[in-house]
């Protein structure tokens, strides 16, 4: 469990850099959900104010613990600032690092713009990914690329950049989880 929390706070902190507290992760991680939240985000995104939310593939229970939330399937972290949506998807429970940043405008829980992949090596499908044709990132459909151009690779990590021209990011059956200690990226590309 501690490397995949040690996991969880490396992939985050590729796209947004800082904890907000010097306490271990472990001990951090424990989170509420919000109360008086609907369930799924039927509810619009367009329609929340501005500010950082999480928004994961399984339901919460009332209080999220560090095995739950490892279990939450995909998760978009975000921020809301208008009609713009900047966030950090990823599975906190796989092994790999492998992480998308989706920026967009938000339409009835769905994300359409672009996003920027930092990927251990080159994944798996890359060919797929690099066609105009939206091609499902993850086994469930719940992030779609296209257009995909490999910037560079890291030579001291190996990690790949992987900008997505086309990314459409479903979050219409996404359950809303309190935002945490982790700060959402400001901005995919600088």
């Amino acid at each position: 469990m501690k490397s995949q929390l040690t996991l969880i706070s490396r992939v985050l902190s590729l796209f947004s850099g800082k904890l907000t507290s010097t306490s271990t992760l472990a001990s951090l991680i424990v989170v509420m959900v919000s109360p008086g939240i609907s369930a799924s985000t039927n509810a619009s995104i367009q329609g929340l104010p501005n500010g950082n939310y999480r928004f994961c593939s399984n339901p919460p229970s009332t209080q999220v613990s560090d095995q739950e939330l490892l279990e939450a399937g995909y998760c978009f972290l975000f921020r809301k600032t208008g009609s713009q949506i900047v966030g950090s998807y990823f599975n906190p429970s796989l092994s790999t690092e492998d992480a998308v940043c989706v920026t967009g405008q938000a339409s009835n829980g769905i994300i359409s713009g672009e996003g920027l992949q930092l990927s251990q090596g080159l994944p798996n499908g890359m060919s797929d990914f690099a066609g105009v044709r939206l091609t499902n990132w993850d086994e469930w459909g719940y992030l779609s690329v296209a257009s995909a151009t490999v910037l560079g690779t890291y030579e001291q990590t190996g990690y790949s950049q992987i900008h997505h021209r086309q990314a459409v990011l479903d979050l219409s059956n996404f359950y809303r989880y309190n935002a945490g200690i982790y700060l959402p990226p400001t901005d995919c590309f600088n």
